[in-house]
């Protein structure tokens, strides 16, 4: 046999080996990712696959850690299920609203807007979390190729969707409540209150882009005649940073007659045995705010 010959039937038995390896690999992680009980690898297919409450409650950590759904159910009288995922932004829930909308039609859409979160630039990067669902829809699929030209190439593999959840599938639950929340136990310790946001991470580029997503959001929910509510939890110690955001918020929701609700500087929200840490109430704190919040809203549910 000739060499070049030799050569190109090793390689394509390597390729074939390759294919196959990551086929079973693939396999294996996709089982694995599916029977998972990582507190984001549940919540995530849960919201995609079975969520129907009434109320559904979107934003990062501290969507999640600050909204309890027994308690607004009571004052509501509605079912609530906290969508909050912790480091997540504002395109991270228009993409989850968005599948949500496709077959679902919740009577209230809340989604909590952070000064903190405005202010993370990283938190697209970390969408890569859908990368099991590229094949979902047309929007997770569009976003993430947007973020990475070769994305639709590697998706190409069986492993590549699962190589980044493969560590966490082993980790067990921290406590997530079958209604989506996690609170936080403990209280802020004396040095954390001199902490704020940060002054010198204010920038207009951020406030642009935040206004994209809320834009997103807002068109989203009208289209499918949901209604919408937008609120800043309470913050412990803010400064300068934070009143500029929550000018540009209450201006867009101002614009687009969108209810806003702000509790970031509410007075009844300054004592530090309520707060975990700066930017996050706990468990106490957040079913004060989470009784008070739900008090204020009902004339928001539909009828």
């Amino acid at each position: 046999m000739k060499p070049l010959k030799r050569f190109g039937l090793t390689l394509v038995g390597f390729a074939l080996a390759l294919a196959i390896c990551d086929f079973v690999v693939g396999t294996a992680l996709q089982y694995g990712y599916t029977h998972s009980s990582n507190d984001s690898h549940v919540k995530l297919r849960y919201i995609f696959d079975s969520v129907h409450q009434d109320v559904l409650i979107f934003g990062s950590s501290r969507a999640l850690r600050h909204f309890n759904p027994a308690i607004m159910e009571c004052e509501l009288n509605r079912s609530v299920y906290n969508c909050g995922f912790s480091g997540q932004g504002l395109m991270f829930s228009y993409i989850l609203i968005s599948d949500v909308l496709i077959t679902k039609k919740p009577q209230l859409i809340i989604v909590e807007v952070s000064p903190r979160l405005i202010l993370d630039f990283v938190s697209d990067q970390r969408l890569k979390i859908f990368n099991p669902y590229y094949g979902h829809d047309t929007l997770i699929r569009q976003v993430l190729n947007d973020a990475d030209r070769y994305e639709w190439l590697k998706q190409l593999s069986f492993t590549y969707p699962y190589n980044s959840t493969f560590a966490s599938m082993a980790l067990k639950s921290k406590g997530l409540n079958v209604d989506g929340y996690l609170p936080l136990n403990g209280i802020m310790d004396e040095a954390e209150e001199r902490n704020t946001i940060g002054v010198e991470s204010f920038n207009d580029q951020s406030c642009r882009r935040m206004v994209k997503h809320m834009q997103l959001i807002r068109d989203i929910c009208r289209e499918h005649n949901i209604a919408l509510i937008f609120v800043t939890a309470p913050i412990y110690n803010g400064d300068k940073v934070q009143k500029k955001l929550i000018d540009r918020i209450n201006l867009f929701c101002r614009a687009n007659r969108v209810p806003y609700f702000d509790f970031s500087d509410n007075k009844n929200f300054k004592e530090r045995k309520l707060f975990r840490d700066n930017m996050h109430l706990n468990r106490q704190g957040a079913d004060l705010f989470s009784r008070n919040f739900a008090v204020q809203i009902k004339g928001y549910i539909q009828r």
